[in-house]
């Protein structure tokens, strides 16, 4: 090896001055450790001796507490100390050896201490003994002495050490001076050789600045080239610990390149990764392999999950392979799309091998056309039925396989759905090999992402079976309507066949009663009309019975009287009460509106049934029929009616099925109580189609409860009493009224006939319709027709008709007819009749049909108003006459006299003057004082102007309402004085 000359010579100069420089250093040390050893034992020596001082002070103090305390304790301190002193002589000799002037003041120190001992011993013997105060004061006395030579002593032996280490420094300072000259004078030399050789080091150092500069630049350009590329780079060592990171780290890991250095990179790899990246690693360390490519997920600091790309390379030294060198890309979103995509293709597949699924195994035909008509997509039933292979129908049309009139049918279809957008469903006929197939054929438009229509999908269902179903169908309802005409016709037919000799049985009867019969005759008569009224009871329940099953019975809604139905109901009763010997309870609630809407026919039909019963099933005991109000709302009561009797009851296990169609309680029953099982079945009927509901509560031989609640709308008026006239002013009215009877039957003639010539009606008969119209035709007059509806030549409908339309007479005519089917009164009214009986009737009621159709009065409830008949006005005072206090009925009815007038008078004011919230305020203050008195219009007047104000509607009726309740009060006011008056008589008679 070549070694520079001026590196020889630079180190061989530099070795003599450092053999100089040791020498004279050597030298120096040598002075100076000596200074310093003696400045040391010096220091020890001045501790020591403080020590002993500073013991020497206390056991003095000591020995003085203990003459004083006589501690024992202090004794044996003094002990120690005396040990102590003595100890520290001995260092001190050992430590001035070899130097006699301290050897002799440490021999006086050790005399005089052991002389200070012996007496303070001696003071320790006085005090435990008690001695003389005299001994005890010359012993202080000497040791004070003793104690004040120590310290002079132990003075004077410390400036002696402290003079011997001040002359050792000034010694050792001259040494030192001398090795300092030597030391500069090599240090100038040095100075001279270093400035020759940093001179030549400074061109050096330029030239290597200058290097550096360029690796640091080049350096600064690849670190510049790392950060800006997007990607991070790091170093590993072949255990897999990072040995360099660049700052990227932060943005892909969340880790700062410090967090990360010298760590392993499984902190960065999920677990189930860990094992594959390792294997990867070692076999590219193993075949030395250049460069890998590899893609894994990693785990951020916050513990999200990345996909990223390292490219890792292999670093070596020679031949030995020290490492990895790696580039990181992240990949998330590459890979997100990538899995994205292959979802997405795993889930068309799959969707396509469900759709492929369910199409070819689906019964009906599916298939995909495009906008030209070309098929995309069949399923195998498609090519069943057509008999085709999916090669040959993709691409072509219906043209290529069809017929073209149906080729034809099915464009026009598809072009019709095309130019919709809407769905499209046809029926087509496919001949196959079993014969014609019906299929129904949906097609609907298939919509791109833009809403665009790109194809045509159709769904062919075989409707073949539901076709022929449905001819079936057609084909039983036409069956059926046929079966319920000629059932209709059946009881049509059945209710007159049974009807008109039932009429002619009970009008005979009738007639039969009104002649002079012996008791014996008179019994035979009532038991034929019985009879004859049970038959019709059974005739009715199963013509009712039919017409509710059918859904054809219909319900009047009409005003009625509630107290006036049940009255005459069980005015129907009494008789067979009275002949049974039952009691008879009942109870009508006086708060039940006097006038309500709904059937009172329907009612009284529930009635009759419920209380026949009770009286059919009693022999003793007592009957209880009450109404009562349930509850109300704005214009809606639920009445609660209750039939009660003591008869023989119903077990509990046939409450169920007491209301099904012909159920009875037992056959024993049936035996001795006889009746079809329809009443109460046609009861609960009744009550369902008025919204109503039934109960029953029964004991056998007890008796039975049956409570029934119907729902009526509230009008708030009374109704008239529609039976200010009786059946004798009826049969007054009949008195040589000329009346045509057209009837088919004898006896119905007779009956008819002899019915009302027995009060003084003529009557002709006519055997038919044509005969009817004969007799009008050659200018007979007559006051009214009674019309049979089946007769033969000409029906009542059609003789009805021609009388109307022919003829053109305005006669009033009444239908006359047995049959009592749904629509049969609308038929007659719609033929031109007047009314409508059925058969058999009851004399009453022809009376008063003919009455009211022959005097020009209509026989309907007459609702009462501000109309001035002759009557008292509409008002009840029965709630203050219930008080029984005159004076407050007077007072009441004078503050309503007084106030009303300039109440109506402000509400008009109101009006005109459009304060509608004032017109609500007053009328609904005014409706209470009204409602006191009952009177009736003027409360629904009140009530039509509170709501109109309220809801803002109908508003411009209110003049005219406010008007008619102050007309109707000027008439009002008379009754109500001459009622005060009344009271007034009353109070004070005489």
């Amino acid at each position: 090896m070549h070694i520079h000359k001026r590196i020889i010579l630079v180190f061989s100069i530099s070795l003599i001055a450092l053999a100089i420089f040791t020498l004279y250093a050597v030298r120096a040390n040598q002075d100076l450790y000596k200074t310093y050893f003696q400045i040391r034992k010096s220091q020890e020596v001045t501790h020591i001796m403080g020590i002993f001082y500073s013991i020497n002070t206390a056991l003095e103090s000591e020995t003085s507490s203990y003459l004083i305390t006589g501690n024992s304790h202090l004794v044996r301190e003094f002990v120690r100390s005396e040990d102590s002193l003595l100890n520290q002589l001995s260092h001190l000799r050992s430590l001035t050896a070899g130097n006699p002037n301290q050897q002799y003041k440490i021999g006086l120190l050790e005399h005089l201490t052991m002389e200070y001992f012996a007496l303070y011993k001696i003071k320790f013997s006085f005090r435990k003994n008690s001695g003389g105060y005299g001994e005890q004061y010359l012993v202080t006395s000497r040791s004070r002495i003793l104690q004040d030579s120590i310290g002079t002593i132990a003075t004077i032996f410390l400036q002696s050490e402290n003079q011997q280490v001040g002359d050792s420094i000034v010694l050792n300072q001259g040494a030192n001076n001398e090795s300092l000259n030597i030391v500069l004078l090599a240090c100038i030399i040095a100075f001279i050789f270093l400035i020759g050789v940093l001179w030549q080091f400074n061109k050096d150092l330029i030239f290597r600045k200058k290097a550096t500069l360029d690796a640091k630049n080049s350096e600064f350009k690849y670190r510049t080239l790392i950060e800006d590329s997007g990607v991070v780079m790091f170093t590993s060592n072949i255990e897999g610990c990072f040995t360099f990171i660049s700052n990227k780290v932060g943005t892909l890991t969340g880790y700062t390149p410090n967090e990360l250095l010298g760590k392993h990179y499984s902190m960065l790899v999920p677990p189930d990764w860990i094992k594959k990246l390792s294997e990867s690693y070692g076999d590219q360390l193993k075949t030395r392999k250049h460069d890998s490519l590899l893609e894994f997920p990693i785990l951020t600091k916050q513990g999200e999950k990345k996909w990223v790309e390292q490219m890792a390379v292999l670093m070596s030294e020679g031949n030995r392979i020290i490492g990895l060198q790696c580039i990181v890309k992240d990949i998330s979103e590459k890979k997100r799309i990538e899995l994205e995509l292959k979802e997405s293709e795993f889930k068309r597949k799959e969707n396509q091998y469900r759709l492929q699924a369910i199409m070819d195994n689906t019964t009906s035909i599916v298939f995909i056309k495009d906008l030209e008509g070309r098929y995309l997509l069949v399923n195998k039933k498609f090519q069943e039925i057509l008999n085709v292979t999916e090669e040959f129908i993709f691409g072509k049309t219906d043209f290529d396989f069809s017929e073209r009139t149906a080729a034809e049918r099915y464009k026009k279809i598809d072009e019709t759905v095309i130019r919709t957008s809407q769905p499209l469903e046809v029926v087509e006929d496919i001949e196959m090999h079993d014969g014609t197939h019906y299929f129904l054929i949906t097609k609907f438009p298939l919509l791109d992402n833009n809403q665009m229509i790109f194809g045509i999908c159709g769904i062919a269902t075989d409707i073949s079976h539901r076709k022929r179903y449905e001819e079936q169908l057609i084909e039983a309802k036409h069956l059926a309507e046929v079966a319920e005409r000629l059932q209709e016709q059946f009881l049509a037919n059945m209710s007159h066949e049974i009807r008109t000799p039932l009429n002619g049985i009970i009008g005979m009867t009738h007639l039969l009663s009104g002649t002079r019969l012996d008791e014996e005759q008179n019994e035979f008569v009532n038991a034929v009309r019985e009879s004859s009224n049970y038959l019709l009871i059974i005739i009715n329940d199963i013509l009712d019975f039919s017409k509710i099953k059918a859904g054809k019975l219909t319900l009047e809604q009409i005003r009625f009287n509630p107290e006036e139905v049940i009255t005459k109901t069980i005015s129907t009763f009494k008789h067979k009460i009275r002949e049974k010997g039952l009691e008879l309870e009942t109870s009508f609630d006086s708060n039940i509106p006097p006038s309500l809407t709904g059937d009172p026919y329907r009612l009284n039909q529930i009635l009759l049934n419920l209380i026949g019963n009770a009286i059919k099933f009693t022999e003793h005991g007592k009957i209880g029929i009450r109404a009562a109000l349930k509850k109300f709302t704005r214009d809606t009561v639920y009445v609660e009616f209750t039939i009660s009797d003591t008869g023989i009851g119903v077990s509990e296990d046939k409450w169920n099925t007491i209301f099904e169609s012909f159920a009875q309680g037992s056959s024993d029953t049936t035996r001795k109580y006889g009746g079809t099982g329809l009443g109460l079945a046609i009861t609960k009927k009744l009550i369902d189609l008025q919204d109503g509901e039934i109960e029953l509560q029964s004991k056998v031989d007890i008796g039975t409860t049956f409570r029934f609640i119907i729902p009526y709308h509230f009008t708030n008026k009374n109704v008239e009493d529609n039976t200010q006239k009786t059946d004798g002013d009826y049969i007054s009215d009949m008195k040589d009224k000329k009346i045509l009877v057209a009837e088919d039957n004898a006896i119905n003639q007779k009956v008819v006939y002899y019915t009302l010539m027995r009060v003084g009606a003529h009557v002709d008969i006519a055997g038919n319709g044509k005969e009817a119209v004969t007799r009008l035709e050659e200018g007979l007059v007559y006051d009214l027709i009674l019309m049979d509806i089946q007769m033969p030549e000409m029906d009542g409908y059609q003789t009805t008709r021609h009388i109307r339309n022919k003829l053109k007479m305005n006669i009033p005519i009444i239908a006359m007819t047995a049959t009592v089917l749904q629509g049969e009164k609308e038929k007659c009214l719609e033929a031109g009749m007047n009314d409508y009986i059925s058969k058999p009737f009851a004399p009453a009621d022809l009376f008063k049909k003919i009455a009211n159709h022959t005097s020009g009065l209509e026989y309907l409830p007459v609702i009462s108003g501000n109309e001035s008949d002759g009557k008292l006005p509409d008002y009840n005072l029965s709630y203050l006459e219930e008080m029984g206090d005159d004076e407050y009925l007077l007072e009441i009815l004078d503050i309503f006299l007084n106030t009303t007038p300039n109440m109506l008078e402000e509400i008009r004011e109101s009006i005109g003057a459009k304060d509608w919230d004032n017109v609500y305020q007053k009328a609904h203050r005014l409706k209470t004082s009204i409602g006191i008195l009952q009177i009736t219009y003027m409360v629904d007047i009140i009530n039509n102007m509170e709501n109109s104000s309220r809801n803002r509607s109908n508003l411009d009726q209110l003049p005219g309402l406010i008007n008619s309740c102050i007309d109707y009060y000027s008439h009002i006011k008379i009754a109500l004085e001459q009622e005060k008056q009344k009271v007034g008589l009353n109070k004070h008679p005489g």
